[in-house]
Protein backbone atom coordinates (compact mmCIF):
# COMPACT_ATOMS: atom_id res chain seq x y z
CA UNK A 1 0.00 0.00 0.00
CA UNK A 2 2.81 2.42 0.92
CA UNK A 3 4.57 1.62 -2.35
CA UNK A 4 1.42 2.33 -4.37
CA UNK A 5 1.02 5.68 -2.63
CA UNK A 6 4.63 6.55 -3.40
CA UNK A 7 4.13 5.76 -7.07
CA UNK A 8 1.00 7.90 -7.20
CA UNK A 9 2.86 10.73 -5.49
CA UNK A 10 5.80 10.50 -7.89
CA UNK A 11 3.42 10.59 -10.84
CA UNK A 12 1.67 13.66 -9.43
CA UNK A 13 5.05 15.42 -9.09
CA UNK A 14 6.18 14.52 -12.59
CA UNK A 15 5.94 18.06 -13.97
CA UNK A 16 7.53 19.89 -11.03
CA UNK A 17 10.88 20.03 -9.27
CA UNK A 18 11.41 18.68 -5.75
CA UNK A 19 14.15 17.42 -3.47
CA UNK A 20 14.47 15.15 -0.42
CA UNK A 21 16.95 15.74 2.36
CA UNK A 22 17.08 12.06 3.30
CA UNK A 23 15.99 8.68 2.07
CA UNK A 24 13.73 8.50 5.12
CA UNK A 25 11.97 11.59 3.76
CA UNK A 26 11.56 9.83 0.44
CA UNK A 27 9.88 6.86 2.09
CA UNK A 28 7.30 9.09 3.77
CA UNK A 29 6.87 11.23 0.65
CA UNK A 30 8.36 14.33 2.24
CA UNK A 31 9.48 16.21 -0.87
CA UNK A 32 10.42 19.89 -0.76
CA UNK A 33 9.38 22.01 -3.78
CA UNK A 34 11.76 24.09 -5.87
CA UNK A 35 10.56 27.20 -7.67
CA UNK A 36 13.19 26.97 -10.40
CA UNK A 37 15.69 24.26 -11.31
CA UNK A 38 18.10 23.54 -14.12
CA UNK A 39 19.84 20.17 -14.39
CA UNK A 40 23.08 20.93 -16.22
CA UNK A 41 24.99 18.12 -17.86
CA UNK A 42 28.66 18.39 -16.97
CA UNK A 43 31.28 17.93 -19.68
CA UNK A 44 33.74 15.05 -19.67
CA UNK A 45 36.52 17.58 -19.16
CA UNK A 46 34.82 19.05 -16.10
CA UNK A 47 34.30 15.60 -14.63
CA UNK A 48 37.94 14.69 -15.32
CA UNK A 49 39.49 17.82 -13.80
CA UNK A 50 37.06 18.27 -10.92
CA UNK A 51 35.63 14.78 -10.38
CA UNK A 52 32.03 13.99 -9.57
CA UNK A 53 28.91 12.75 -11.33
CA UNK A 54 27.18 13.82 -14.55
CA UNK A 55 24.46 16.27 -13.51
CA UNK A 56 24.78 19.61 -11.68
CA UNK A 57 21.56 21.20 -10.34
CA UNK A 58 21.33 24.98 -10.26
CA UNK A 59 18.51 27.23 -9.04
CA UNK A 60 19.96 30.73 -9.31
CA UNK A 61 20.00 30.90 -5.51
CA UNK A 62 23.43 30.27 -3.99
CA UNK A 63 22.04 29.12 -0.65
CA UNK A 64 19.68 26.62 -2.26
CA UNK A 65 22.39 25.43 -4.64
CA UNK A 66 24.53 24.66 -1.59
CA UNK A 67 21.67 22.70 -0.01
CA UNK A 68 21.24 20.65 -3.17
CA UNK A 69 24.97 19.97 -3.39
CA UNK A 70 25.69 19.22 0.26
CA UNK A 71 22.46 18.13 1.95
CA UNK A 72 19.82 16.83 -0.46
CA UNK A 73 19.94 13.16 -1.36
CA UNK A 74 17.39 12.97 -4.18
CA UNK A 75 15.99 15.35 -6.78
CA UNK A 76 12.90 14.83 -8.88
CA UNK A 77 12.80 17.10 -11.91
CA UNK A 78 9.82 16.74 -14.24
CA UNK A 79 9.62 13.00 -14.97
CA UNK A 80 13.17 12.14 -13.93
CA UNK A 81 14.89 11.12 -10.71
CA UNK A 82 18.47 11.96 -9.70
CA UNK A 83 20.59 10.75 -6.79
CA UNK A 84 23.33 12.72 -5.02
CA UNK A 85 26.59 10.80 -5.39
CA UNK A 86 28.64 12.83 -2.92
CA UNK A 87 28.32 10.28 -0.10
CA UNK A 88 28.33 7.17 -2.29
CA UNK A 89 31.24 4.77 -2.72
CA UNK A 90 31.66 1.50 -4.59
CA UNK A 91 34.31 -0.89 -3.31
CA UNK A 92 36.36 1.92 -1.86
CA UNK A 93 36.01 4.30 -4.82
CA UNK A 94 34.13 7.56 -4.25
CA UNK A 95 31.88 8.88 -7.01
CA UNK A 96 32.36 12.51 -5.97
CA UNK A 97 29.94 15.43 -5.93
CA UNK A 98 26.81 16.12 -7.97
CA UNK A 99 24.04 13.88 -9.24
CA UNK A 100 23.51 10.82 -11.40
CA UNK A 101 20.40 9.68 -13.29
CA UNK A 102 18.46 7.22 -11.15
CA UNK A 103 15.58 4.74 -11.14
CA UNK A 104 13.57 3.09 -8.42
CA UNK A 105 14.80 -0.51 -8.32
CA UNK A 106 12.95 -3.41 -6.71
CA UNK A 107 10.84 -0.91 -4.75
CA UNK A 108 13.29 -0.44 -1.86
CA UNK A 109 16.49 0.37 -3.76
CA UNK A 110 17.81 2.81 -6.34
CA UNK A 111 19.60 2.08 -9.56
CA UNK A 112 21.81 4.85 -10.91
CA UNK A 113 24.17 5.44 -13.83
CA UNK A 114 27.70 6.66 -13.16
CA UNK A 115 31.29 6.27 -14.30
CA UNK A 116 32.82 2.82 -14.13
CA UNK A 117 34.49 2.64 -10.71
CA UNK A 118 37.38 0.64 -12.19
CA UNK A 119 38.02 3.38 -14.74
CA UNK A 120 38.02 6.00 -11.98
CA UNK A 121 40.62 3.97 -10.12
CA UNK A 122 42.80 3.80 -13.25
CA UNK A 123 42.58 7.57 -13.76
CA UNK A 124 43.46 8.22 -10.11
CA UNK A 125 46.39 5.80 -10.27
CA UNK A 126 47.74 7.31 -13.49
CA UNK A 127 47.44 10.83 -12.10
CA UNK A 128 49.37 9.79 -9.01
CA UNK A 129 52.06 7.82 -10.85
CA UNK A 130 52.59 9.77 -14.07
CA UNK A 131 51.02 13.16 -13.51
CA UNK A 132 48.19 14.86 -15.36
CA UNK A 133 49.35 13.82 -18.84
CA UNK A 134 49.17 10.14 -17.94
CA UNK A 135 45.78 10.63 -16.34
CA UNK A 136 44.50 12.48 -19.40
CA UNK A 137 45.54 9.59 -21.64
CA UNK A 138 43.72 7.13 -19.38
CA UNK A 139 40.67 9.39 -19.22
CA UNK A 140 40.50 9.51 -23.02
CA UNK A 141 40.43 5.72 -23.22
CA UNK A 142 37.63 5.48 -20.64
CA UNK A 143 35.41 8.29 -21.97
CA UNK A 144 31.70 7.42 -21.78
CA UNK A 145 32.58 4.34 -19.72
CA UNK A 146 29.46 4.05 -17.57
CA UNK A 147 27.89 1.34 -15.45
CA UNK A 148 24.63 0.79 -13.61
CA UNK A 149 24.81 0.57 -9.83
CA UNK A 150 22.33 -0.57 -7.19
CA UNK A 151 22.20 1.52 -4.03
CA UNK A 152 20.69 0.17 -0.81
CA UNK A 153 19.66 3.19 1.32
CA UNK A 154 19.21 1.02 4.41
CA UNK A 155 22.84 -0.07 4.46
CA UNK A 156 24.30 2.82 2.43
CA UNK A 157 26.02 0.28 0.16
CA UNK A 158 26.54 0.38 -3.60
CA UNK A 159 27.07 -2.63 -5.86
CA UNK A 160 27.84 -2.55 -9.59
CA UNK A 161 25.51 -4.36 -11.97
CA UNK A 162 28.21 -6.71 -13.24
CA UNK A 163 28.61 -10.29 -14.43
CA UNK A 164 27.98 -11.76 -10.98
CA UNK A 165 24.80 -9.77 -10.37
CA UNK A 166 23.38 -10.42 -13.83
CA UNK A 167 24.01 -14.16 -13.50
CA UNK A 168 21.95 -14.10 -10.31
CA UNK A 169 19.18 -11.96 -11.78
CA UNK A 170 18.93 -14.09 -14.92
CA UNK A 171 19.15 -17.52 -13.35
CA UNK A 172 15.53 -18.18 -14.35
CA UNK A 173 15.88 -16.48 -17.75
CA UNK A 174 18.50 -18.43 -19.70
CA UNK A 175 17.23 -16.84 -22.91
CA UNK A 176 18.20 -13.37 -21.73
CA UNK A 177 21.46 -14.62 -20.26
CA UNK A 178 22.35 -16.15 -23.62
CA UNK A 179 21.52 -12.91 -25.43
CA UNK A 180 23.68 -10.98 -22.98
CA UNK A 181 26.62 -13.33 -23.50
CA UNK A 182 26.58 -12.62 -27.24
CA UNK A 183 27.15 -8.90 -26.78
CA UNK A 184 30.72 -7.64 -27.10
CA UNK A 185 32.41 -7.65 -23.69
CA UNK A 186 33.10 -3.87 -23.69
CA UNK A 187 29.41 -3.09 -24.12
CA UNK A 188 27.91 -6.05 -22.24
CA UNK A 189 27.30 -4.27 -18.93
CA UNK A 190 26.72 -0.77 -20.27
CA UNK A 191 23.48 1.01 -19.25
CA UNK A 192 22.23 0.79 -22.84
CA UNK A 193 22.30 -3.01 -22.55
CA UNK A 194 21.45 -3.51 -18.88
CA UNK A 195 18.48 -1.15 -18.49
CA UNK A 196 16.26 -2.86 -21.10
CA UNK A 197 16.95 -6.21 -19.47
CA UNK A 198 16.08 -4.92 -16.00
CA UNK A 199 12.89 -3.38 -17.39
CA UNK A 200 12.05 -6.71 -19.03
CA UNK A 201 12.45 -8.36 -15.62
CA UNK A 202 10.19 -5.74 -14.03
CA UNK A 203 12.92 -4.54 -11.67
CA UNK A 204 13.18 -0.91 -12.79
CA UNK A 205 10.21 1.38 -12.23
CA UNK A 206 9.63 5.13 -12.39
CA UNK A 207 12.22 7.85 -12.08
CA UNK A 208 13.60 7.39 -15.57
CA UNK A 209 16.35 9.82 -16.48
CA UNK A 210 18.72 10.16 -19.38
CA UNK A 211 22.50 10.08 -18.97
Amino acid sequence: MIYCLLLLSLCSKAQGSYYCLSFADYLIDNWQPLDTLQMERRTDGDKFWNGGASIKPTTGNKQMDKVLKKEARLIRHRDSLYINCSELTCRGQRFGAWYAPAFVYERDYFLFIANNYKSMRRVNAMSFSFGLIGAAVTSATTKNDYLCYVFNPSTETVEPVDKKMMARLLKDRPDLLEQLSKIASKQRYSPEVILPILKELGLVEMGQAKE
